[in-house]
């Protein structure tokens, strides 16, 4: 009894800490003040539509690109390991695959990133009303955060230790059922590979919703210096937006 209760206090206070951590990592929780005009929702609505279709089409690359990263791999190196003629080499490969299959199940199940479709699921919400249009500035805003929170994310220790101790255990499986040498390439290699597919993101979120709270607050939103990828013509350009 008495190991539960200070198992039970251990839980509270994780808990409570995430909460915490979450809210002042990514700038604060905005909240639609009740006596906002009508003019204002709809000014607040404008401003969150034109920062998530800020970040679409980096964002469709992003999701597009690591589809392609992580769903060619895993299924070229199941193939490859059931080609292969070694032991060493069929679990190097079957120990890969699995990996860039979780890097999918990350991307569609795990933990699908917001802001895919920028505002087109705002746009189509009704809003003859003005009840209509606080509820659509209430999952406008939700999707703000979101996209806020996701990008804290990759600075944050969870998402490196996540990255560490699976790609660590997977260079671990290689190494002691097959080849060492491989277990820690394929180890190094999958670590990286994970901070690179953090990192290639869509940078600017968390700056949109300190800009939002500002423009709530009744202060003009501060200038937004962020990087963006886009395509034009059949090629990709970096943008830098300052």
């Amino acid at each position: 009894m008495v190991k539960w209760r200070r198992a039970n206090k251990w839980l509270q206070w994780l808990i409570c800490w995430t909460v915490g951590w979450l809210i002042h990592g990514t700038g604060g929780l905005p909240v639609i003040a009740q006596d906002a005009s009508d003019a204002e929702v709809r000014r607040r609505l404008a401003f969150i539509e034109e920062r998530l279709d800020g970040h679409q089409q980096h964002t469709e690359i992003w999701h597009g690109a690591w589809t392609v990263i992580n769903g060619g791999a895993a299924v070229g190196l199941a193939i490859s390991a059931g080609l292969a003629s070694s032991s060493d080499d069929r679990i190097n490969f079957a120990t890969q695959s699995v990996v860039a299959l979780i890097g999918v199940g990350d991307q569609y199940l795990f933990r699908p990133i917001p802001g895919l479709d920028g505002a087109n699921p705002i746009r189509t919400l009704p809003d003859t009303t003005s009840e209509e249009r606080r509820e659509k500035l209430a999952k406008a805003e939700a999707i703000l955060r979101a996209s806020a929170a996701r990008e804290a994310e990759r600075t944050g220790w969870i998402y490196h230790a996540g990255n560490a101790a699976l790609n660590g255990l997977a260079g671990t499986v290689i190494g002691v059922f097959g080849d060492t040498k491989d277990g820690i390439i394929a180890g190094a290699a999958g670590f990286l590979g994970g901070i690179a597919y953090a990192f290639s993101e869509p940078w600017g979120r968390q700056q949109d919703l300190r800009d939002y709270e500002r423009l709530a607050a009744g202060l003009s939103a501060a200038k937004s210096n962020r990087w963006s990828v886009a395509s034009s013509g059949g090629a990709l350009m970096v943008r830098y937006h300052f």
